[in-house]
């Protein structure tokens, strides 16, 4: 018989500035979730009119989903959850 092989799960705390992934560490028995890892925004935003702030701020979130999402790429199921709407704009 095949032994049924565990779904990696995490959850990831987010809003529009930082990320805090939470999961089951590796070889923990008592099934307590931690958190892995936090991702922050790069904030590279500089003086300017404000179409360079628009653009560079669009950047940056592009930048902060894509680092989230790379960190999420071993996780069978994942559950987003925060405030504000970076959750929907993460989908």
């Amino acid at each position: 018989m095949k032994e049924k092989q565990e779904k990696k799960h995490a959850g990831v705390w987010l809003d529009g500035h930082h990320a805090s992934i939470i999961a089951n560490a590796p070889g923990n028995e008592t099934g307590d979730f931690v958190v892995e890892e936090r991702v922050g925004t790069p904030e590279n935003l500089k003086d300017g009119n404000e179409h360079n702030y628009n653009n560079l701020k669009q950047a940056d979130t592009l930048h902060y989903f894509k680092s989230i999402a790379q960190k999420l790429f071993s996780y069978d199921e994942i559950l987003l959850f925060g405030p504000g709407k970076a959750q929907e704009q993460y989908l």
